[in-house]
């Protein structure tokens, strides 16, 4: 598996960079899998697929579909790019290595971050990131937008908050160095209505509730590519008001 940056340790660890006085997301009482290795080679190219699944309750099955989805398209997607790949005297192996682990869990949701990479066959790796969230009452997975009553202001206010942010980190401060970007990709990497905003997680209080959501931007969206995947922790009063009536309880 490739190193993980500090936010992506921290995420698959169990828990996300929270609020004051927040805690990791509880434990999930199942048994993880066992890693899973495929090998093999294609139209002269060597390959390996390295997977490994947290622990996941059994009654979470919309869950483990979407991610037996997700698993198949990126097995379907890296195959076809092994197949295609120019002839080589000297090929080196391609490599896609994913790891889904539990990063929150409240008393409504869980979210799952997939983090990985794909090695082209001795090139500079391409980076993995997704987040998958589930409604444990309804037993569906869900998408940032389906929160809302209205996605366009409430993405704003998100986007707006996640901005500003994102821009203050661009100075040096007493805890951490300036960050590896600038104004003009922060703004660009947070503009509404583009799909900016697609990966997330529940922030998780010690009592199991909601007290924000945490937005996932990946690699080369808001920081240069060295940075790494970065993301930002917006408290719930800032979309509170868009918040669909069934969620509302969910979230403090």
């Amino acid at each position: 598996m490739p190193l993980r940056s500090p936010l992506l340790a921290l995420l698959l660890a169990g828990g996300v960079a929270l609020c004051s006085g927040a805690m990791a997301a509880s434990p999930v009482s199942a048994n993880a899998e066992a890693p899973k290795r495929e090998s093999g080679e294609l139209a002269g190219h060597p390959y390996a697929i390295d997977l490994a699944i947290g622990p996941l309750e059994s009654s979470w099955t919309a869950l483990r579909q979407s991610l037996d989805r997700y698993i198949a398209t990126q097995r379907t997607s890296f195959l076809d790019k092994v197949k295609q790949a120019a002839p080589s005297r000297l090929p080196a192996p391609w490599k896609l290595s994913l790891e889904f682990s539990v990063a929150a869990r409240t008393e409504r949701f869980v979210s799952v971050v997939a983090f990985g990479d794909i090695e082209p066959g001795g090139a500079s790796p391409s980076a993995i990131i997704d987040s998958f969230t589930y409604d444990t009452k309804t037993g569906q997975m869900i998408a940032l937008p389906d929160l809302f009553t209205d996605f366009a202001p409430a993405e704003a206010a998100l986007a707006g908050s996640a901005r500003a942010q994102l821009l203050a980190k661009l100075k040096p401060g007493k805890h951490h160095r300036p960050l590896a970007s600038d104004a003009a990709t922060v703004r660009s990497g947070t503009v509404v209505g583009k799909g900016r905003l697609r990966m997330f997680v529940p922030i998780v209080h010690k009592d199991r509730s909601a007290r924000g959501l945490s937005l996932i931007f990946p690699s080369r969206q808001v920081a240069a590519d060295t940075a790494g995947p970065q993301n930002v922790d917006v408290p719930t009063a800032v979309f509170a008001h868009w918040l669909k009536p069934e969620y509302r309880d969910a979230f403090h």
